[in-house]
């Protein structure tokens, strides 16, 4: 499946990388994993985000995973999000983004 070929995959890259991806046959579901660079998964009402920075998100919700490096994130619907570590499921924490006033006016949000 994706998961693990993707998890197989990873174990073979090197240097700073970030990934997301969709599989055809179940696009309902979403995959991420980083390494020494920025993705931050943002989960929405009925939608959910991937991006380099809160800010592309911020408009739409204040609900983020961090995501650690060498971690893959699995996502199927905005209640069920788990990350993956030595193929044991866990799922993971999420943060609430308290932004300060200036920085909302700053980005337009």
């Amino acid at each position: 499946d994706i998961l693990h070929a993707l998890s197989h995959a990873l174990q073979k890259a090197h240097g700073a990388y970030a990934i997301c991806l969709l599989d055809r046959d179940n696009p309902t579901v979403l995959y991420a994993a980083r390494m020494q660079a920025p993705l931050i998964f943002g989960l929405g009402t009925g939608e959910n985000f991937v991006a380099s920075d809160i800010p592309a998100f911020l408009a739409y919700t204040r609900d983020v995973v961090f995501l650690e490096d060498g971690k893959v994130l699995q996502e199927g619907t905005p209640a069920d999000v788990l990350v993956h570590t030595d193929n044991e499921r866990i799922r993971q924490f999420v943060s609430k983004v308290n932004f300060i006033e200036q920085y909302v006016n700053q980005y337009n949000i």
